[in-house]
């Protein structure tokens, strides 16, 4: 098994023959401009709701595990397939995992502001290139997002069953990317992670299914 905080190359190990659904959480009222408070707390707008009926509709199967960030959004978002299921008499457990979106920003400075208000402070942020850098009170580096990619990585690799995941944007395309190019915390890979998930974000309710290959590593299917 492959050690926290070494870099991994797409490899997961011990991989078991299971499907993951990787789901972002539908709009929120950050994504829709409102300002907020904290990114624990943000909650979804009529249209997030929708979308979470619509991922709901769209799983025909009964995952074995149900997981989920600490984050109010992501658990919002399960809670129409969750009740698909108790409708169905299943009873599937739900795991919290430390899978938060990258709060890059100090949650303390940004209280009460919107994403438009924050724009040049994350061009600040990423113009740095600093791996080791914290913006703040609340605010984690990109070492650190890698390391929880890591975790992240080694947690899916002990699941026995189809699990479903229900997290963030930013996470879950920093995982895509470790598939490539490892987990590497430089400024060079802060860079090339900044230039990918700015051409092409996963978008709100964005379903990413995971399919083991022969080589014991992930493959991606967008749907």
């Amino acid at each position: 098994m492959a050690e926290l905080g070494k870099s991994t190359r797409g490899v997961i190990p011990h991989l078991k023959q299971a499907t993951v659904w990787l789901i972002r959480h539908g709009q929120s009222q950050a994504n829709a401009g409102v300002a907020t408070e904290h990114p624990k707390t943000i909650e979804l707008t009529e249209l997030g709701r929708n979308q979470a009926q619509q991922v709901a509709d769209a799983i025909d199967f009964a995952p074995r595990t149900i997981v989920v960030s600490p984050y109010t959004r992501t658990l919002d978002t399960a809670r129409p397939l969750l009740a698909k299921l108790a409708l169905a008499g299943l009873c599937v457990p739900v795991q919290e995992w430390p899978i938060q979106e990258f709060t890059y920003l100090s949650p303390v400075r940004c209280r009460g502001t919107t994403a438009l208000d924050r724009q040049e402070w994350a061009k600040e942020y990423w113009l740095r290139a600093d791996p080791d850098w914290e913006d703040g009170d609340g605010a984690e580096s990109y070492r650190s997002l890698m390391q929880r990619v890591e975790r992240f990585s080694w947690q899916l690799a002990q699941e026995a069953g189809p699990t479903v995941v229900f997290g963030h944007g930013m996470f879950f395309k920093a995982f895509v990317i470790s598939l490539e190019h490892g987990t590497q915390a430089t400024p060079e890979a802060m860079t090339r992670y900044r230039a990918l998930e700015s051409a092409a974000p996963i978008h709100n309710a964005q379903i990413l299914r995971l399919m083991p290959t022969p080589a014991g590593t992930w493959g991606v299917v967008d749907d």
